[in-house]
C-alpha cells in the first residue's frame, strides 16, 4: 500500500493508502508519500514541499503565583523596575490600592485589571503578557 495525501487548495485534507491509485476527478489531487512521511492534514503543500504547520502555543495560564511573576518580570529585561516605577507614580485612591493589591496579593490572574492597565503603559501586546504569563508559569516554586 503507498501513502498519498489528498491536497485541496494547498492543504492536507487527509492521508490515505491506496494499491493501486484510483482514478479520481481531476479536481482531486493526489500526491505520494514516502512510507516514514510524518505528513498529516493541516500540513501545507508548497512549491512541491510538505510544511508542518506552526505548533500551537501553550495556552495562557488564568493566574500565576505574584512571586513567580515579579521575577518573570525582572527576568525579561527588568521590567520589574518598570512596573514598580509606575506603581509608584500613580496618583490618589487608584494609585493606592493598585500598590496594596500589588503588595499583598498571592497571585496574579490574567484578566487583572492592573495587569492590563500596566501592560497598556509599558507598550506591551496582549501576546507579548501572555507570552510572560506562559514564562512565569514555567519557574519553579
Amino acid at each position: 500500500m503507498t501513502r498519498y495525501a489528498q491536497i485541496v487548495g494547498a492543504t492536507v485534507h487527509g492521508v490515505y493508502e491506496y494499491d493501486p491509485l484510483p482514478e479520481f476527478a481531476p479536481n482531486i489531487v493526489m500526491i505520494p508519500l514516502p512510507a516514514d512521511s510524518p505528513v498529516q492534514p493541516g500540513w501545507r503543500y508548497e512549491g512541491g514541499e510538505f510544511v508542518a504547520p506552526e505548533p500551537e502555543p501553550d495556552p495562557v495560564p488564568y493566574s500565576v503565583s505574584m512571586r513567580k511573576v515579579k521575577l518573570a518580570l525582572y527576568m525579561t529585561g527588568n521590567l520589574l523596575s518598570d512596573v514598580e516605577e509606575l506603581l509608584d507614580s500613580m496618583p490618589g485612591d487608584d494609585g493606592a490600592i493598585a500598590r496594596i493589591e500589588w503588595a499583598t496579593a498571592q497571585e496574579v490572574k490574567r484578566d487583572w485589571p492592573l495587569v492590563v492597565g500596566l501592560g497598556a503603559q509599558l507598550g506591551l501586546t496582549e501576546g507579548q503578557i501572555d507570552d510572560l504569563f506562559r514564562f512565569a508559569a514555567t519557574l519553579p516554586e
